[in-house]
């Protein structure tokens, strides 16, 4: 394994672990159409689960239907 490859296991994580990685009151932005990171998208209510509060979210696209209180 090149030296790349170990550096791209070491990061790889789940969309879950890297909706963990975010703070209340962060500002997160999403790339558009291919860029769109759909895997972390689809699983924006586990921030419910973390207590994260205050999270602004920015998107180009018309927005899923998701309520975060």
């Amino acid at each position: 394994m090149n030296r790349y490859q170990e550096m791209y296991q070491q990061k790889k994580m789940t969309a879950e672990q890297a909706l963990e990685l975010i703070q209340d009151g962060d500002y997160m932005f999403s790339a558009q159409a291919a860029g769109e990171p759909q895997a972390i998208l689809s699983k924006l209510q586990h921030l419910k689960k973390t207590g994260v509060k205050g999270t602004t979210l920015n998107t180009c696209l018309p927005p899923p239907s998701i309520t975060m209180s």
